[in-house]
């Protein structure tokens, strides 16, 4: 099978995926990138050395667009709608890749244009589905009136590591730890908030926080003048693997962005972890990966108050931090990983070109996405 993954940049993100989608097309396999990694992306470590199979749009748009034309099926994510337009219209297969399109009223406005636009770029039939990088993208599309039972869940896939029994035995005691960008819609002030909740209760923890951004110097003098800068230790930015190292050690981590997060890919990698992971009901990993009270918590977005009364939990009961830690290890290893969303896509695929029925999953990458709003529906 002739494979193209059509994107704006390759990644840490992207790679596991791709790899294992180069070894199933055996070889016919092409990563179309179509700019180049900003340079914040670059100082966080997101630049990854780039196999063969990645080819510039713009160093060498010929062969990017006969990879294109001649492709199987195209997974097309960040990229301009023109370069899969010709695809569409010869009702080719194509899974556009994408978050959640109104993550606020900002982007709210711009619905009646969309609805124009994506009957004209996918149209009412044919062979485009959308993969739902995002629990909340089926919702947003619906309203585009596009992709009509033809969303399925789907995300970002960073590197699954297996890990040995004694993955659990490295865990720091009462631990929390806090990884990204310190920037307004991922809330860093939450952890501040919620250590000084912790401390008035008289709960035994540590915190850490990794990142850096613009916040950075705000949230570290709101730690002094609220008392808990001596329980949480700052730790700067850090390059992905050292993040998964610190996340290797936490018993707990938390996730407090909104619902301008279309992803959130710190979720899974903690999961992956054996974290007890403890997020916000906003971010678009959340809802997909957590199943909650089982291999995480999900608390509704801004409630701090929600957030303290499940961290406690497992600050009080260590044997159900291990328990939750080890439920989302598995779900990570067993199922939301790059292995198994490839292996789907490509039966999905060959199952399209043959005419047979369309493989159905129950859970996990492929399943159907369903249409979820955005109020926090969770046991409290």
């Amino acid at each position: 099978m002739k494979i193209v993954f059509l994107s704006n940049y390759y990644n840490h993100h992207q790679s596991a995926l791709a790899r294992r989608l180069q070894r199933l097309s055996e070889g016919w396999f092409s990563f179309i990138k179509t700019t180049e990694i900003g340079a914040e992306r670059v100082a966080l470590g997101w630049k990854t050395d780039e196999p063969e199979y990645v080819v510039s749009y713009a160093s060498d748009p010929e062969r990017a667009q006969a990879a294109i034309e001649d492709a199987d099926i195209v997974i097309y994510g960040a990229a301009p709608v023109e370069l899969i337009r010709s695809r569409v219209k010869a009702g080719l297969p194509v899974f556009k890749y994408s978050e959640r399109i109104f993550k606020n009223a900002r982007t709210r406005i711009t619905l009646p244009l969309r609805v124009f636009k994506y009957r004209r770029d996918y149209g009412r039939r044919g062979n485009v589905f959308l993969l739902c990088a995002s629990a909340y993208a089926a919702a947003d599309y619906a309203k585009t009136l596009a992709f009509r039972n033809k969303a399925y869940k789907w995300g970002y896939f960073p590197e699954t590591i297996l890990y040995e029994k004694d993955l659990w035995r490295k865990k720091e005691p009462r631990s929390i730890l806090w990884a990204g960008r310190f920037i307004e819609w991922k809330h860093p002030e939450a952890p501040v908030l919620l250590a000084e909740r912790l401390m008035r209760a008289g709960e035994n923890f540590t915190m850490k926080m990794v990142g850096r951004g613009e916040m950075l110097q705000r949230i570290q003098i709101m730690a002094e003048r609220r008392g808990v800068s001596g329980k949480i230790k700052f730790l700067g930015a850090m390059p992905p693997s050292e993040v998964r190292a610190e996340m290797e050690k936490a018993s707990i981590f938390i996730a407090t962005s909104d619902f301008n997060e279309g992803w959130g890919a710190v979720v899974g990698e903690a999961m992956n972890s054996g974290c007890a992971v403890v997020a916000s009901h906003a971010m678009g990993s959340a809802p997909f990966l957590i199943e909650h009270g089982k291999n995480g918590r999900l608390y509704k977005n801004g409630d701090i108050a929600g957030l303290e009364r499940h961290v406690t939990e497992f600050l009080v009961d260590e044997r159900a931090a291990a328990e939750t830690g080890k439920n989302a290890y598995d779900a990570i290893v067993s199922e939301w990983n790059a292995d198994v969303a490839a292996d789907r896509i490509v039966a999905f695929g060959e199952a399209l070109l043959s005419g047979n029925t369309l493989p159905v999953y129950d859970s996990g990458p492929l399943s159907e996405a369903p249409v979820l709003s955005n109020r926090y529906k969770y046991e409290k």
